[in-house]
């Protein structure tokens, strides 16, 4: 487990390697491997459509807020590099029954490049705002239009989107050392605050008056949590720390009620927890570790395991596997150099190969 100090060694030395963490210019990946196959499965799904979306445009498959992947409506959205030596990349927009390509946007930032650093998905608004290259752009769910892109940010580090946006006035993405918000009509940045956010402390999500989060070292000092190790709790209103978990969460949470929620801890290899978010006590805890992000469907969470050859189904209510396709091969080799996602908008099931560059949608029958 990292202490305080080398935590700090190791952040700075992932944000000098991706020269800026993970937003600067950055080499697209090799060519794929060739294609991924389902061999059996116990889940009731049949392949429907797959396409190459080329290299994924994000450097690292750890992030606060993944999948790159993005289900509104009729069509799923995935960003990846254009190979022809430009760093541009395409947001394209795939029909969810059929794969067929609804629009697809060329975007550039010629200084920085265009690899993702956060991305925030407004169904209400319809747009769709990506930080790339130290710049927001907001994309038009519909057309795929890019309406506007901002001025460069100025702190090169990493950027996070909120859990929710507060204000629908007000687009907000901060990082450890500002708080800006943006004008959503117009792409003007409207203020440049300090925030003062170490890195474990993006992960902040307001639940029924308290907040949920990563717990920072100075708290961990405050309430005698043990050193050297990291902690996920809640605090009321107050500030009052009402439940930890010796251990740091990954990806934002997924709420089942307003009693209950999923969250991933570990990384790059992951296991799920069913948490009471008033208790902190675990309704169950996943057997098997996990290698990519989680997607409920139905009653049903489904990830990839950390093996990479298995897709896992597990019951909501108890955790328990209750079914699983294999695949013709794993990839070991590639945890922590691709990303590997899954996404869900019933009856449709997506999986997303880094390695080989797929995005693969299944029908997901009743069973």
């Amino acid at each position: 487990m990292k202490t305080p100090s080398q935590f700090l060694v190791f952040w700075l030395v992932i944000c000098l390697l991706t020269a800026g963490c993970g937003n600067a210019m950055s080499t697209p990946p090799s060519a794929p491997l060739p294609s991924r196959n389902l061999v059996s499965s116990t889940i009731n799904m049949t392949e429907i459509w797959r396409v190459r979306t080329g290299p994924p445009n994000y450097p690292s498959p750890a992030a606060q807020t993944p999948p790159f992947l993005y289900v509104a409506k009729d069509k799923i959205m995935i960003n990846a590099f254009i190979m022809d030596g430009s760093n541009d990349s395409y947001l394209t927009a795939y029909a969810l029954d059929t794969g067929a390509v609804i629009w697809q946007t060329r975007y550039s930032e010629p200084r920085n490049g265009t690899s993702m650093g956060a991305g925030y998905l407004d169904t209400v608004s319809n747009r769709l705002y990506l930080e790339y290259g130290f710049h927001v752009g907001i994309f038009d769910i519909g057309t795929g239009q890019q309406l506007w892109v901002t001025e460069e940010l100025r702190g090169h580090e990493s950027y996070v989107f909120p859990y929710q946006q507060a204000n629908p006035a007000q687009l907000q993405i901060d990082n450890s050392q500002e708080r800006i918000t943006i004008d959503p009509s117009t792409g003007n940045i409207l203020s440049v605050q300090p925030s003062n956010l170490a890195a474990m402390d993006f992960m902040r999500v307001p639940h029924n008056n308290i907040l949920i989060k990563n717990i920072s070292y100075d708290e961990q000092a405050k309430f005698n949590l043990a050193p050297e190790t990291y902690h996920f709790g809640a605090f009321d209103a107050n500030g009052q720390l009402l439940w930890e978990i010796p251990n740091s969460a990954e990806f934002w949470p997924t709420f089942i009620n307003d009693d209950d929620f999923i969250v991933a801890f570990g990384g790059p290899k992951y296991w799920l927890w069913r948490v009471n978010a008033q208790t902190g006590l675990d309704r169950w805890r996943s057997d098997l570790g996990i290698v990519s992000n989680y997607a409920i469907l139905r009653d049903c969470v489904i990830a990839l395991r950390e093996d990479g050859n298995a897709l896992l189904s597990m019951d909501l209510e108890t955790g328990r596997l209750s079914g699983y396709a294999i695949f013709d091969r794993g990839f070991t080799e590639a945890i922590g150099e691709s990303p590997f996602w899954v996404a869900a908008s019933d009856p449709y099931l997506f999986v997303y190969f880094g390695d080989t560059q797929e995005l693969i949608a299944f029908k997901v029958s009743p069973p």
